[in-house]
């Protein structure tokens, strides 16, 4: 076989196969540059997601950690209450004995509200009740009496007259 000769281009044909296959690479290139923008703006869009989803989850543990604060606060206040009212209910009872067997008045309600007063509001309630116990009884505790659970005894000299309404229903009733 005879060898070929080798062609010899001339130079605008030299230039239209370079510019074919430039332009051949550069579609190419442009294609996958494409295809990479794409890929890298998705990708960017899912790293902002992520970051905000970040940036809620810290906003939601942090409010959730100043919530459990605030819940541990609340209850530690509460069994201070609690405590504050079983003491100032025996303070009161020490004050004032003659409420002591008085399961009505020493509510659930009426504790709780005398622990959650202040230190000197608290003082001067129980002053209160200590002054409507009033002192203590000259006789050694015993009631004195009333009309009502009898009468001190009658001077003779007086005993043998009768009130008028005696002697009105007297007269009335003819005798």
């Amino acid at each position: 076989m005879p060898e070929k000769e080798p062609r010899t281009l001339t130079e605008d044909e030299a230039y239209a196969i370079v510019a074919d296959r430039v332009a051949k690479e550069t579609a190419d290139l442009n294609a996958k540059v494409t295809t990479l923008t794409a890929e890298n703006t998705d990708l960017r869009n899912k790293l902002d997601t992520s970051e905000a989803a970040l940036v809620a989850e810290k906003a939601a543990r942090e409010t959730a950690e100043k919530a459990f604060e605030t819940y541990k606060t609340e209850e530690a206040a509460k069994r201070e209450v609690a405590k504050l009212a079983t003491d100032r209910v025996a303070a009161i009872k020490t004050a004032n004995p003659a409420l002591e067997s008085d399961a009505e008045f020493f509510t659930p309600e009426r504790a709780a509200r005398w622990g959650a007063m202040s230190q000197p509001d608290f003082d001067d309630l129980l002053a209160q009740f200590g002054r409507m116990a009033g002192p203590a009884p000259a006789d050694g505790g015993k009631p004195r009496e009333t009309a009502m659970h009898g009468a001190p005894p009658k001077d003779p000299a007086t005993e043998s007259k009768t009130s008028a309404g005696r002697g009105f229903l007297t007269a009335i009733q003819g005798g």
